[in-house]
């Protein structure tokens, strides 16, 4: 089952790398309402706002060595909403509404990219990929593999809350500044994201990301991946690629 893991996620990785070479910079190119699913797929998983880990691990030396992923999204970004509701669009197959469902559907959305809370906030969300339909394997009470695209991270997730995190996860810019979290909302169910809230200003009124800075990171500690065998990685984002209108958008 391991080499199939490797497999898939290897064959995986290479097809983002396709979609991401076919579609440079669709964002730029037309509005999120012309995006076809390649280009959706790329804005969630491989695009200035969103990045996908793959990590092998081994829980112990009787244990094959495991796979997971993790797909990290600057929920608060626009893009990234945007990419959500096309998404759920292509899904319902939107682009055929008539306009009476058209107006439905886009009044269901419109809290998706409006998003109030986003302009007081730094949004944050990780999950893994998952296969749909693979039933999870339970290697213990706290570890789960779930079909073939390894162990779904939630796993280490789903029993945590705000004060169980708080000191472990944090955002922080390339100057050591830095915002620890103010809210949690744990995944519920396979490959469903874990959101992490921070403050976008501190109490100068200033925010932690400006054209000033270069790259920030997300950071999670080792002990709460513990689980998992090993840390997650950390994931660094480039502010130069996040900039539109001259300002970063997140």
């Amino acid at each position: 089952m391991a080499k199939q893991i490797t497999n898939i996620l290897s064959c995986l990785t290479l097809s983002l790398l396709v979609v991401s070479h076919n579609s440079q910079k669709v964002w730029e190119k037309k509005p999120y309402a012309e995006w076809n699913l390649a280009e959706v797929l790329r804005m969630l998983t491989d695009s200035p706002w969103a990045q996908t880990a793959f990590e092998t691990t081994r829980f112990s030396y009787n244990v094959p060595g495991q796979s997971y992923s993790a797909t990290i999204r600057l929920r608060s970004a626009l893009p990234v909403r945007q990419a959500l509701v096309r998404q759920r669009q292509l899904a319902v197959n939107y682009d055929k509404f008539n306009a009476a469902d058209r107006a439905r559907f886009d009044a269901e959305t419109s809290e998706v990219l409006k998003c109030a809370d986003c302009m007081k906030y730094y949004i944050v969300t990780l999950a893994s990929l998952l296969s749909a339909g693979s039933p999870p394997v339970t290697l213990s009470d706290n570890v789960t593999l779930t079909g073939n695209l390894g162990i779904d991270i939630g796993v280490a997730l789903e029993r945590k809350s705000l004060n169980d995190l708080k000191a472990y996860v944090h955002l922080r810019n390339d100057k050591g500044q830095r915002r620890e979290m103010v809210g949690f909302i744990a995944p519920v169910g396979r490959g469903k994201e874990a959101m992490f809230v921070f403050r976008r200003f501190d109490e100068h009124g200033r925010p932690l990301i400006t054209t000033d800075n270069k790259k920030f990171y997300f950071e999670i500690d080792k002990e709460v991946f513990r689980e998992l065998g090993g840390p997650l990685k950390r994931f660094t984002f480039e502010v130069s690629k996040l900039v539109q209108n001259g300002e970063v958008n997140f």
